[in-house]
């Protein structure tokens, strides 16, 4: 088993020590340390899209592999980048959050990240969360139970969108992440372009089925750290749910564009990690998923 950093949130986060003792984890990587390798190239921004394992990402990762004062984490950022001082924004390495458009004048060279999910996975996964995530009983939670409002009828009439916002949209909203809140719709007729589209705007698109592999190509391309973490907002209810043919089909329609899209992004994904892919890149990768795994067995 290969000592992965574990870094908790404890009080040696911040030790300049534990910093140090880490670094050797860290070399597996392109860089000795990632945090002074990326310095000078811009912030990493994360565009959260609901139910694409954002929130393990942010919340599990990411507060593990980076130290306080160099993420930020907001479900307001406009309003928390407001609030930094110059000093305080230069030492942020990455950044993230829901609604993280309104950012890209303020940093015009942000390498920009974002995961992709299947579309009615998503879907069915933003309908549970719905149902059954206490901090969101009182915005949808209660309404879907009482009114006994089915994953058809959900997704028909875009509740958590009417409800919440944007963010939970379930009406190809990873299309209007990906390509922009004012995409022209006919280039979903030219996957090419849509390709193109998706790198003009984001320097890594990952998919929710492969969330490892997306940290661990940052970790060989970026120098990201390698850490151990669980895995956040997994229900168990969708071990056992099974959406039927009408809310299937109720998905696919309002969620046509984001199909392609989606199948866009994952080709282009698969392509950059062939790229840096050998016998050896595949044994670490192993070895990173084996620790994983018992890492995750051990803590529940």
């Amino acid at each position: 088993m290969l000592s992965w950093a574990r870094r908790d949130r404890v009080s040696g986060l911040n030790d300049a020590g534990a910093r140090k003792r880490d670094l050797a984890v860290w070399s597996q990587g392109k860089y000795a340390d990632p945090l002074e390798a990326n310095r000078g190239d811009g912030v990493y921004i994360f565009e959260h899209i609901p139910k694409t394992a954002g929130t393990t990402f942010q919340f599990s990762y990411v507060m593990a592999a980076f130290q306080v004062g160099e993420f930020l984490i907001s479900g307001s950022l406009d309003e928390e980048v407001s609030r930094l001082s110059p000093d305080q924004q230069a030492k942020l390495q990455v950044i993230a959050g829901h609604n993280a458009e309104c950012l890209r004048p303020i940093f015009p060279v942000a390498r920009w990240l974002t995961l992709v999910r299947n579309p009615i996975d998503r879907a069915v996964s933003v309908y549970l969360h719905a149902r059954h995530h206490p901090d969101a009983w009182d915005l949808i939670g209660r309404e879907t139970n009482e009114r006994n409002i089915t994953l058809k009828q959900f997704v028909e009439e875009d509740l958590f969108f009417r409800r919440g916002g944007e963010p939970g949209s379930v009406h190809n909203q990873q299309t209007r992440t990906l390509l922009g809140p004012a995409y022209d719709p006919s280039v979903l007729d030219d996957r090419p372009a849509i390709t193109d589209s998706i790198r003009s705007r984001f320097y890594l698109c990952g998919y929710t089925e492969a969330f490892e592999l997306f940290l661990f190509y940052l970790h060989i391309t970026e120098g990201w750290p390698l850490v151990l973490f669980a895995n956040r907002l997994v229900r168990k209810e969708r071990l056992t749910f099974k959406p039927d043919a009408d809310a299937l089909a109720a998905i696919e329609y309002y969620n046509r564009a984001d199909s392609i899209v989606y199948e866009c992004a994952r080709q282009e994904f698969d392509r950059r990690v062939a790229e840096i892919w050998n016998d050896a890149t595949a044994a670490r990768y192993s070895n990173y998923l084996q620790d994983l795994e018992t890492f995750r067995r051990n803590a529940t």
